[in-house]
């Protein structure tokens, strides 16, 4: 086949897979195998499978989203996001970077109030998890913001915050258990999450609406000083207790100022 003629076939191949409209000579130059009745048939083949390997693709990283949603709905949506979002990744775990807010944009349809806010949860375990653990200070060394307040704390790049109106870790834990077990859990209830890695683990720890602050102003490079001089005295105790935390997770990758 000539360079020019394949390049022409190649084009509308995808364009048949991702818009099932290919020019009309184009079913001339596809031979169809074994029983397979015609060229538009051994056509759908193919695009039946690269449908079905990017919503396998996006099973897998959004487990906690199917869950909520069931098969018939989570499969449709897929099929709608896969034919607007082509992909050209090669690695298809880091396909659906934004099916999140594609999710928020259909609502009416989906009427799971908390469905883009599981997305995000779900993208958000699946970079952790492939994420590379940080190696963390010594404790001897974090305890120089004790003398020197004017350091900032660098977190780890396995280090993650996630917040929601909704119990997103609690209905995502039940993701592999009955319906009756999700019936019992309160979603309403709002979560601070801290995520991080230990030992290789993602471990998720609960956090106050104050101490989920004070760790997100650390983490947006402020030194401590000017993170102490933020905090009112109602949050004292939140803030003895942020650094506890700061200190026993190992989330603290290095200092600067």
């Amino acid at each position: 086949m000539p360079k020019n003629n394949l390049k022409s076939f190649q084009e509308q191949f995808v364009g048949f897979i991702n818009d099932n409209t290919p020019a009309n000579d184009f079913f001339k130059d596809i031979l169809p195998a074994g029983r397979i009745p015609n060229s538009q048939e051994a056509l759908e083949v193919h695009r039946n499978g690269y449908i079905a390997r990017l919503t396998e693709a996006l099973g897998e990283t959004f487990e906690g989203t199917w869950f909520i949603m069931g098969d018939d709905l989570f499969f449709s949506i897929c099929e709608e996001y896969i034919k607007e979002n082509k992909s050209k990744l090669y690695n298809l775990s880091d396909y659906g970077e934004n099916f999140p807010n594609f999710l928020e944009q259909r609502r009416d349809m989906i009427a799971i109030p908390f469905v883009q806010d599981m997305a995000r949860f779900d993208w958000m375990f699946k970079e952790l998890f492939h994420e590379k653990q940080h190696i963390s200070i010594p404790l001897n060394e974090l305890q120089r913001i004790e003398t020197e307040p004017n350091l900032s704390l660098i977190l780890g790049n396995s280090v993650s915050l996630f917040h929601s109106q909704f119990s997103i870790y609690k209905i995502w834990s039940q993701r592999n258990h009955t319906d009756s077990e999700m019936n019992n859990i309160n979603y309403e209830l709002p979560e601070h999450l801290l995520w991080y890695k230990q030992n290789n683990e993602i471990f998720v720890k609960n956090l106050s609406s104050g101490q989920f602050d004070i760790i997100s102003l650390l983490m947006s490079a402020k030194s401590v000083a000017s993170v102490l001089e933020m905090i009112n005295s109602e949050n004292q105790n939140d803030l003895v207790s942020s650094f506890q935390i700061i200190g026993t997770t190992g989330i603290v990758a290095g200092l600067k100022y």
